[in-house]
């Protein structure tokens, strides 16, 4: 494993368990076992590397939620809900990360939305209204951060 990824990986376990503002870049290199100034190699700042792990957990959910197959309604919306929960389930500490980033930072929470709104439009063969966007995602937004 090269140094970036030792660095992601301490960092990722460091930010699903204590808030942001809590891990220290000198804690984060500790754990990766690597210098402080090695950090700044490849990331400027904690804030730069938070975006490189959540843009990272955006593109991997992505292309899970996405190409949603079945031949009817309740078959996609069933493979939907399965990819949504298994991410919760298998990208644990990621998802955890996302939870702060969102507000921290709110053009995730639109690129999620809109990673969503794909999905609907693949469930249901059309664009779904605001209303039955919140109403297919909510609660699947909810029980998949239940799963971790």
């Amino acid at each position: 494993m090269g140094t970036p990824e030792k660095i992601r990986d301490a960092a990722l376990e460091l930010f699903s368990g204590r808030w942001f503002e809590t891990v220290s870049v000198a804690e984060i290199c500790r754990a990766a076992g690597v210098s402080n100034g090695v950090f700044y190699r490849y990331y400027r700042s904690k804030e730069e590397l938070v975006r490189a792990l959540v843009d990272e957990f955006l593109s991997v959910f992505e292309s899970e939620v996405t190409g949603i197959d079945g031949a009817t309604v309740a078959e996609r919306m069933l493979h939907l809900c399965t990819a949504v929960f298994n991410a919760g389930v298998h990208h644990t500490p990621m998802v955890t990360l996302f939870r702060e980033a969102q507000y921290r930072f709110p053009e995730y929470e639109e690129r999620l939305r809109n990673v969503y709104r794909r999905s609907c439009r693949e469930v249901f063969g059309r664009a779904v209204s605001e209303a039955e966007y919140l109403y297919a995602i909510s609660g699947l937004r909810f029980n998949s951060t239940r799963a971790i």
